[in-house]
């Protein structure tokens, strides 16, 4: 008698391989096409517009008053402020200090105005620069609007 489980063995093997093989390519597949696959990447509109409408400085806060120019909702704005300024006495560099991070209860509709006072820290020194830069909720995430911050040079104040 001849042996004939050795030709069916040699085709089990080759199954199992073919099959891991499989597995492993689409294993590998599903791991690589998150890093691989484009995303587009959350942005803000074109027409977002906020702007510092006045300022004042009272009794060691800051009251900025802000409106929104654009052609959308607003959910917030990010505050901050510049105190170094160069030979000329022009600000100097970007606004570094982050004085507030303001979430509005209700969004901020075009060419409402927003108001409020914020807490001025002694170690900032004299501001000569704000920055308003807005943000939008955008399917549940939030999206700075880094193009329409608006910077203003202020002068003059002293906070402390």
């Amino acid at each position: 008698m001849k042996n004939t489980k050795k030709g069916v063995t040699e085709l089990i093997a080759y199954v199992l391989l073919i099959s891991l093989a499989i597995a492993l390519s689409i294993l590998v597949y599903n791991w690589l096409r998150f890093y691989v696959l484009p995303h587009e990447p959350k942005a803000c509109p074109d027409g977002v517009s906020l702007i510092i409408q006045e300022y004042s400085c009272v009794s060691g806060n800051i009251n900025i008053t802000v409106r929104n120019k654009g052609l959308f909702k607003i959910d917030g704005y990010l505050i901050k402020i510049n105190n170094k300024v160069d030979h000329a006495g022009k600000p100097e560099g970007l606004p570094v200090y982050l004085l507030a991070s303001v979430s509005l209860p209700s969004p901020l509709n075009p060419s409402e105005m927003h108001s409020g006072d914020y807490p001025y820290k002694d170690l900032y020194g004299r501001v000569v620069e704000i920055e308003i830069e807005p943000f939008r909720k955008q399917e549940n995430k939030i999206v700075y609007c880094d193009k329409s911050a608006a910077r203003q040079i202020v002068r003059s104040v002293d906070c402390s």
